[in-house]
């Protein structure tokens, strides 16, 4: 038996405006992935140091994978990220939008995965819109 596969685009993400400056090296931040039992969760990460995002071709943050893992260290947007540390309006606002577009389209029980992001060669993180968007401008 197969199962679909749900991609969910999220256009906030994708949307979202905030500077490379909003992170600073030390913190701690959250990417969503996907939902466990009607919350949404994701990989936990430390910002290192500044990186290049090119899928965005825009400063982005390299970040250490709190968990280890075959990829130890890996490069996002600032847009992607979300602290978790800290009381920042921008992220709550932010991880309440995400909350209330990704929730009613995945699992209520269990795990479900939005397929939002994929992982590149060069370990760069992107959002699916903004592959797809990347995929269509000029070099």
């Amino acid at each position: 038996m197969s199962r679909s596969q749900i991609v969910v685009v999220d256009t906030m993400t994708f949307e979202r405006s905030v500077l490379h400056d909003h992170f600073v090296s030390g913190e701690r931040v959250l990417i969503i992935f996907g939902s466990l039992d009607g919350g949404l969760t994701g990989d936990r990460f430390t910002v290192v140091a500044p990186s290049w995002h090119t899928a965005t071709r825009a400063d982005g943050w390299r970040l250490r994978d709190d968990n280890g893992g075959e990829r130890s260290y890996v490069t996002a947007a600032p847009k992607y990220l979300i602290h978790i540390e800290q009381d920042c309006l921008d992220c709550v606002t932010f991880f309440k939008q995400l909350k209330k577009w990704l929730l009613p389209v995945l699992p209520g029980r269990g795990p479900g995965e939005t397929h939002s992001y994929a992982q590149t060669g060069d370990g760069q993180i992107v959002h699916i819109a903004d592959e797809i968007a990347a995929a269509t401008l000029p070099d």
